[in-house]
Order: structure tokens, then sequence, then C-alpha cells
């Protein structure tokens, strides 16, 4: 608050402002020696330490740190130790944090008497997605074959392209199918895969592998679906639809009266 810089004050509206900034400025002179004391005090039990590039250190983790379904009040949230790749500055630095924390860990191993190379994962929450996704399409795919009873029993398909189209979506439905479902179990199981080519590990790693193959599982996945609605489709249109007869009625061809 100030006072107006033209006109007369009055002396009581003077004297009342003037109150005011010296009660503003007794508060700010009481809250810097309040800070400078709580300063102080904090001094005497903290060491400064100046860490350099290529030291290890222990980190303490928050919450976004951790993958889904892994944080736990109660678990431990020190790491370490872990090496600082880089200094921004005395206050703030960056860590190699391990794998694990990223909700994936795979190392390769190579097996001697074969030469070949193979990925070996730890179980992890990715596993348990996988299986649930497994069993969900086995459902699914289950459900649907017993509702149209694999086209094997039940009213014939009427001749026509709805017959046609019925047997090409329930073929590539099936195909599908079994890729992703080999996809899932290949990404949830814990020794994923193996291969004979040592130069594709080298080019790809563990985790990457991992993740393409989940990629797969899921592309193939809603592929399923998508089949799988078609192939409902037709084969209403097949089983509902009437054959067609011949009409004999209006053929040229009869019995001629007998005199």
């Amino acid at each position: 608050m100030s006072l107006p810089i033209h006109g007369s004050v009055p002396k009581k509206v003077k004297d009342f402002i003037e109150g005011l900034h010296e009660i503003h400025k007794d508060v700010h002179d009481n809250l810097v020696r309040a800070n400078s004391k709580y300063k102080q005090a904090a001094d005497q039990k903290r060491r400064h330490v100046d860490f350099e590039e290529g030291d290890f250190v222990w980190a303490v983790l928050t919450k976004d740190r951790f993958s889904v379904g892994e944080y736990n009040k109660l678990s431990a949230k020190k790491i370490g130790p872990v090496e600082i790749v880089e200094k921004i500055n005395s206050n703030a630095y960056r860590l190699k944090l391990p794998i694990i924390l990223f909700g994936l860990q795979g190392t390769i191993r190579t097996d001697d008497r074969t030469n070949s190379t193979y990925c070996v994962y730890d179980s992890d929450v990715a596993t348990g997605y996988g299986v649930g996704a497994f069993l969900f399409l086995l459902s699914g795919q289950s459900l649907l074959m017993g509702v149209t009873k694999c086209m094997c029993f039940g009213r014939p398909l009427a001749p026509g392209g709805n017959r046609a189209w019925t047997i090409i979506y329930f073929a590539s439905s099936w195909m599908c199918f079994v890729v992703a479902e080999a996809c899932l179990i290949a990404g949830a199981k814990k020794n994923a895969y193996h291969t004979k080519y040592k130069s594709m590990t080298e080019s790809f790693s563990c985790d990457t592998l991992r993740k393409g193959v989940f990629v797969a599982g899921a592309v193939f996945v809603v592929a399923t679906m998508v089949l799988n609605v078609y192939y409902y489709m037709y084969f209403t249109k097949a089983t509902t639809q009437p054959a067609h007869k011949t009409n004999r009625s209006s053929s040229t061809v009869g019995m001629a009266a007998y005199a």
C-alpha cells in the first residue's frame, strides 16, 4: 500500500499506512532470522558431498520409477550402488538404473555345445499379462467355435458366396489364432526363445526381442478378433439363407396324355 502522489492525505490515514509498513518490515525480519536459525541448525548435521562421473551411489526411488503392479509401500525404496553417468550440477546427476526397473530383465547366454545364443528372462508383470491374454483369447475362440460348431454339425451351409467367405475366414481365423497364442506363450515363458544365429542377438537386445514378440502377439490377437467377427457374420448368412430349389412346374418336359 502506498500513498497517493497528488492531493493531501489525512494524518490518520498516513499514520495507519506507515504503521502497516513497519509491521510488514518486522514480520519480514523475523522470518529471515527464523530461517537463518533453522538453516544453521540443519547445516550442523549436513555435510557437502560432490560426486563425479563414474562414482557409485545409492538412489531413492519414487513411485513413478516402479513398473506397473510392482510398487508397494513396504517395499525397499533404495537401490544401489548405481553408477553416475552424467553430472548436471552439484545437486543433480544422471544415473544408470538397472533394467529391472523398466519391467524387463533379460540376459544373453551361449550354449557351448551348439554355439548358439539364447535369452533368459526373470519373471515379471509382463509374464502375467501374457498368460492372461493367452487364456482370454483361448476362451473367446472356444466360445465362438462352440456356437458355430466348427461348421461340422448343425444346419448345413447354403451354397454360394457366403459359404465360400465363411470357409476363408474360418481358416484365416485359426491361422492367426495359432500364431497369436504362440507369440503370447513365447513372450511369457521364462526362457522365451532360442536362436541359432548369434548375429541376431548381437543386433537386438533380449528386451527388444521380447517386446517384438509381444507386439507381434498383440497384432495377431487383433487380427484374430476381426476375422472372427467376419467369420460369424458370413456363417450366420450362410446358415439362415434358404437353399435355392429348381422350379419344376415351369419345365417344358412332361408326360403326354395317352389316347
